[in-house]
């Protein structure tokens, strides 16, 4: 794989060699205006449970950006960056799902150049079922299912950035550690859920005329246990002081509210 720099490929690029599992299956049958499909696929993710873990060097991190002896926390530099075109799959999970994959990066993987999300560590199971209405008109219903593979994240593992004021921006405390100043005396434990929850998605694809199409797609997910302890919360006092006392910044046994995305576009050729 092909790594960039933040002023873009070529400048200081550099290639990257790293070992990941990718399986998948898709099967599909067709009768009449309906059409019914099924995938499913496993994609290896990083494990630090042999690597550094509650403040004590257990030895080799084993991780797809690459595996080695670790000394203390590894921080992935922020100028260096995955390109959408070798590293994502961002294509392949879209027609299943919107908000898990496609919008969030199933909370871990999001493309820097498109800031699309796409499928890593993660075993996933997927349907869909189109019905073409008309000639000009198809409707389909899917469903995602997904769980993390890898033991690589720890408690508060996405955390809001306390420099940046109001925005709301979030980054990942990659491994559960955090960046340069803000790493903590000692790193949390792994997440114990991989949960990462289920979608379901609805939508229509109309061609108004000889070169107008409209695409439409509703969708509601509801997060998995993994975002319980991956999320750090501002209703935890100690949010912006991760420690064991403090759940690391997390409130496990809170409940998330469902999450509900529509995306509607218009293409136009002439």
């Amino acid at each position: 794989d092909r790594l960039r720099d933040a002023n873009g490929f070529p400048g200081g690029a550099a290639t990257a060699y790293r070992q990941n599992y990718r399986l998948m299956a898709e099967l599909g049958v067709m009768a009449g205006p309906t059409k019914i499909a099924v995938m499913s696929s496993w994609l290896s993710g990083p494990d630090r449970r042999g690597g550094y873990t509650n403040n004590i060097n257990q030895g080799s991190l084993i991780d797809a950006i690459g595996s080695g002896a670790t000394t203390g926390p590894v921080i992935v530099s922020g100028d260096l960056r995955y390109q959408s075109a070798t590293s994502s799959n961002t294509g392949v999970y879209r027609p299943y799902s919107y908000l898990m994959v496609y919008a969030y990066g199933l909370g871990a993987y999001m493309n820097q150049d498109t800031n699309n999300g796409y499928v890593e560590d993660a075993m996933t199971y997927a349907g869909r079922m189109d019905y073409a209405v008309a000639a000009n008109l198809n409707v389909y219903g899917s469903f995602f299912w997904a769980d993390r593979v890898g033991n690589g994240y720890g408690w508060g593992y996405l955390a809001p950035n306390p420099t940046v004021d109001g925005d709301g921006r979030v980054f990942g405390a990659y491994r559960g550690t955090r960046t340069g100043a803000q790493v903590p005396v000692a790193v949390a434990p792994n997440i114990p859920d991989n949960n990462l929850g289920w979608e379901v998605d609805a939508g229509l694809d109309w061609k108004l005329l000889e070169g107008l199409v409209v695409n439409a797609t509703f969708a509601y997910w509801q997060p998995g246990k993994w975002f319980n302890h991956a999320c750090i919360s501002k209703l935890n006092a100690g949010w912006n002081n991760p420690s064991t006392a403090a759940n690391w910044g997390t409130i496990p046994n809170r409940n998330i509210d469902p999450i509900f995305g529509t995306e509607i576009k218009v293409s136009a050729e002439f």
